[in-house]
């Protein structure tokens, strides 16, 4: 575990809506209703939420997708778990229209909303929280890749990708931190309502069609708030600022004496944390 670290003051319960959570499993083939499955709720203390999804075609050799978000408020962690394996060629189509052909083969996400206000400062300001993601990509497919995205902001965010495999079996370890855009962006005094989500997705590289192999992103409860910080527009933190939400008394309190080790380590986790293949640079307009 791993102390998680505000530069500015907290301060909890504000009297806000209840924090609340989304799980969702989505796949973009086979039939339709049951493409999107998603669970809503109040996100407390004793939540351990599970949403656990299973798919297949049929047939001799079918395509089988298995999902699976999760979350945790002790210690409070995000998770998500898809594994996609192709049998045979299958056509990819958006869940909207069902004609559209897609890169997208199957999402599943765990995302977190509450309502925050920043005090101790003047105009506007930006809230970056910072996220540990690990976790293993097993990749055995030519023509598909797994993914983990993260989506931080305000009202709005833009999906940001951390990894993507490349091929057999690789470590998922990196470190994720908002940035300032107008997404992060708010303003001192006035309560606004902040979500992120992590996603662990698999895309084709080839528009409408998923040829047959297999990929696995696994990041069961592998994700852990760490850090946030409130700073102006030129990144200097505030130090006068203090945070005040109902999220944080959902934050169990670390073991002490491990903030040491993860200080250590994240000079060179940032190198890595936002490293983006050329294999999904091509795809690097995927939507959630």
């Amino acid at each position: 575990m791993f102390r998680i670290l505000f530069t500015g003051i907290l301060m909890t319960g504000a009297g806000y809506s209840a924090v609340t959570y989304n799980l969702r499993d989505a796949r973009f083939f086979g039939t339709n209703p049951g493409r999107e499955t998603q669970q809503t709720g109040v996100f407390t203390a004793s939540s351990a939420e599970q949403l656990p999804v299973s798919f297949s075609t049929g047939g001799a050799t079918p395509t089988v997708f298995t999902g699976l978000a999760t979350n945790q408020a002790a210690p409070f962690r995000l998770g998500a778990y898809n594994q996609v394996n192709a049998g045979e060629t299958v056509s990819l189509t958006s869940n909207i229209d069902l004609v559209t052909p897609v890169s997208l083969v199957s999402r599943a996400q765990s995302a977190i909303t509450a309502g925050v206000t920043v005090t101790g400062g003047v105009g506007t300001a930006y809230l970056l929280p910072t996220f540990r993601i690990q976790g293993t990509f097993i990749d055995n497919h030519s023509t598909a890749a797994g993914l983990v995205s993260m989506c931080v902001g305000n009202a709005s965010c833009p999906l940001t990708g951390v990894a993507t495999s490349t091929g057999g079996v690789q470590t998922i370890d990196a470190l994720y931190t908002a940035g300032i855009s107008a997404s992060t962006m708010f303003t001192f005094g006035t309560p606004f309502s902040h979500f992120f989500f992590v996603g662990a997705g698999v895309n084709s590289l080839v528009d409408g069609t998923l040829n047959p192999g297999s990929v696995t992103v696994d990041l069961t409860n592998g994700v852990q708030l760490v850090g946030m910080k409130v700073v102006d527009i030129n990144g200097d933190e505030i130090a006068g600022a203090v945070i005040d939400s109902d999220l944080m008394d959902l934050l169990s309190t670390p073991e002490p004496g491990t903030w040491g080790l993860m200080a250590a380590a994240v000079a060179a986790m940032t190198m890595r944390s936002g490293w983006i293949s050329r294999r999904y640079r091509r795809r690097s307009s995927c939507r959630f």
